[in-house]
């Protein structure tokens, strides 16, 4: 469990018996609960390098770490420095 407001985790690419997993795109499912024991909508957001840019269909199409997100979605684009990639 975590506690209440925002929280970040990086997986490793392993699963619970410590075997790596071959790569491709995965999914990730958020459950979160008021005091009552509630379920409560959650917002999730993802962090990656920019990996392509699709301008052929009416809504621009940017590929963050492979996974197709719509121009809608992105929330902030800042530039790092080369040792972060």
């Amino acid at each position: 469990a975590l506690e209440p407001g925002n929280n970040e985790f990086e997986w490793d690419g392993f699963d619970n018996n410590k075997n790596l997993y071959t790569s491709g795109q995965f999914t990730y499912e958020v459950t979160a609960v008021n005091n009552n024991d509630d379920q409560i909508s959650v917002e999730k957001t993802i962090k990656g390098v920019v990996t392509g840019i699709n301008l052929s269909d009416e809504e621009p199409v940017i590929y963050v770490n492979s996974t197709p997100l719509s121009i809608s979605q992105i929330i902030n684009v800042n530039m790092v420095e080369d040792t972060e990639i």
